[in-house]
């Protein structure tokens, strides 16, 4: 039900929105005893997406800890 409201939402199949969406990746970085948790750039597809779930983006940086 879930992935048919998207689809509706969007215009896209649901297969085209998980691949359009499985780019938004979350990296983690370590550097001495600080690790920095940071997304990828979300490309104009991805954010579109997004805007028309109204799904808000995150921050780049997601954690420092």
């Amino acid at each position: 039900m879930t992935q048919r409201a998207a689809e509706i939402r969007t215009g896209r199949t649901w297969m085209r929105i998980a691949t359009e969406l499985a780019a938004i990746k979350a990296v983690r970085y370590q550097a001495e005893e600080k690790t920095i948790v940071q997304t990828s750039k979300i490309g104009q597809n991805p954010a579109e997406i997004l805007k028309k779930l109204e799904i808000s983006t995150q921050k780049p940086i997601l954690a420092i800890g």
